[in-house]
């Protein structure tokens, strides 16, 4: 498998902007229309977070969103001279590089919208080193490729194996004044629910445990697609995350405000936001 990925990618590579923008909006249209994997889910978590807007409007959101995560595999596959950084934009730049000068490091939250692989390999090639952590991709050989690519694009993995990786891959980056990127969006088991699109939702709290044992400046990061191969990301400055003293207590407040976050990014442009995730899988509310 490996050397079928470099291969697909060594071709993928080969192609203009615009005749992979076009495989993007076919395979979103086949997987969206003809074969509706995981269409049902989709529509129903767009039904959710979206009960004001018509079932047409819905299901125009979630056929674009297939488009979009399309995109984001074409874009990533297709960029093997370490250049995927250099698609990205930046506004509020300045809030990174501040919380920086403190020499603490900085956590930058987001969740899966727009191309999340360019917005982290931007940070990492134009800002300061940045890694993420994450599970391992498919099968070892796809791993391979996928931590292998993303080095190259000046993304670094911080790999989840056994228990207490993460923590520790998160600390070392952080001691040596580098971003850690933590994706809030998806949960994990035993996650607890809490509010998100004004229902109950499954939410990982993993990164506000984690910040209070391992305290830097948190800030947010939204991005957006702007045409196949050209995207924006826009920092918000840090966030206010208060201490009561009440680990637990804390732990769900600072949740509770990383789903907010995400949610007013997500209805900046929800047809660019991953729709497949199960989120309020056995809520409460519902």
């Amino acid at each position: 498998m490996y050397f079928f990925m470099h291969t697909l990618s060594w071709g993928l590579s080969l192609l203009p902007l615009a005749v992979l923008d076009q495989m993007a909006h076919a395979m979103g249209w086949m997987v969206f229309s003809l074969f509706r994997i995981r269409r049902k889910l989709v529509l129903q978590n767009l039904r959710i977070a979206f009960p004001e807007k018509t079932e047409a409007e819905r299901m125009r959101i979630g056929a674009a969103s297939y488009y979009h995560f399309a995109a984001t595999a074409l874009e990533f596959l297709s960029v093997r001279d370490g250049t995927l950084g250099n698609t990205v934009t930046f506004h509020g730049e300045t809030y990174v590089r501040d919380v920086l000068a403190q020499n603490q490091g900085a956590y930058i939250i987001c969740g899966h919208q727009g191309n999340w692989e360019a917005m982290a390999a931007a940070v990492g090639t134009h800002i300061r080193k940045a890694s993420v952590v994450v599970k391992p991709v498919g099968s070892a050989g796809t791993d391979r490729f996928v931590v292998e690519l993303r080095n190259r694009n000046h993304l670094f993995c911080i790999t989840r194996r056994k228990k207490g990786d993460g923590v520790y891959g998160m600390t070392k980056a952080l001691r040596k004044n580098e971003v850690v990127g933590c994706i809030v969006d998806q949960s994990r088991p035993g996650s607890p629910f809490l509010p998100f699109f004004g229902k109950l939702a499954k939410t990982n709290t993993s990164l506000p445990y984690i910040w209070l044992r391992n305290k830097a400046p948190v800030l947010s990061a939204y991005t957006r697609r702007l045409a196949f191969g050209q995207h924006e990301v826009t920092f918000s400055p840090p966030m206010a995350l208060l201490e009561t003293g009440d680990v637990d207590a804390d732990v769900l407040a600072h949740a509770t405000q990383c789903n907010a976050i995400t949610e007013s990014m997500i209805r900046a442009c929800p047809e660019q936001y991953f729709w497949m995730h199960n989120r309020w899988k056995g809520s409460p509310d519902l």
